[in-house]
């Protein structure tokens, strides 16, 4: 039986979190949210659906909220951290992003995205869910990113197993900076995490 003490890497890495990105709307400021197209719909079809905001989401514990993840996106592709160039991935699909405050609304094709700090991959615009805490920068892409950040802190123990692919070093968990990983820092990030998921 699992011991519900101990956090266990799922090794997702940061292009499972591509298919809902908040963002800060850079036409009013509002959160705003950029989503794959549905494949012959890159024109202006409808979206897929965005996650709930924080008022409307469950009260569910963070190995809870892991738990949506369907298997599609606990299998997306493993990236470069930095760049990738590699078509044929779901993560190149047509990206458009879509403010629900201001209609505000911009269109995103390539095979070229970037990862950064704080900022999303496709416009490089800054990131919704992001906070100053003991001098660094927490953020995520959207609230499932957030849980699955918050299990990991959380957890007085952790662990890391090989996938099927082996050992790497390309999942989430394993690229979190060192601060984030101390128990000095645990208080904070979690009353940052909070703050972030009533935003």
């Amino acid at each position: 039986m699992a011991d519900p003490s101990r956090f266990q890497d799922p090794h997702h890495t940061l292009a499972v979190f591509t298919d809902d990105i908040w963002v800060v709307c850079p036409a009013c400021g509002g959160c705003a949210h950029i989503l794959p197209q549905p494949v012959g719909q890159a024109d202006g079809g409808t979206p897929f659906a965005t996650q709930a905001s924080p008022q409307e989401s469950s009260q569910e514990s963070p190995q809870e909220s892991l738990k949506a993840l369907t298997p599609s996106q606990n299998h997306a592709p493993s990236l470069n951290p930095t760049t990738s160039t590699r078509r044929g991935l779901d993560v190149f699909a047509p990206r458009r992003l879509i403010c629900g405050r201001c209609a505000h609304h911009q269109d995103w094709q390539g095979d070229l995205v970037r990862w950064g700090d704080a900022q999303d991959c496709y416009f490089g615009l800054p990131l919704w869910l992001q906070t100053a805490v003991a001098g660094h920068t927490l953020w995520a892409y959207n609230l499932r990113h957030l849980s699955l950040i918050e299990a990991f802190v959380a957890a007085p123990l952790r662990s890391r197993r090989p996938d099927a692919a082996g050992w790497h070093n390309r999942s989430v968990i394993s690229r979190l900076p060192r601060w984030m990983q101390t128990a000095q820092h645990r208080p904070a990030i979690l009353r940052a995490i909070a703050r972030l998921q009533q935003r």
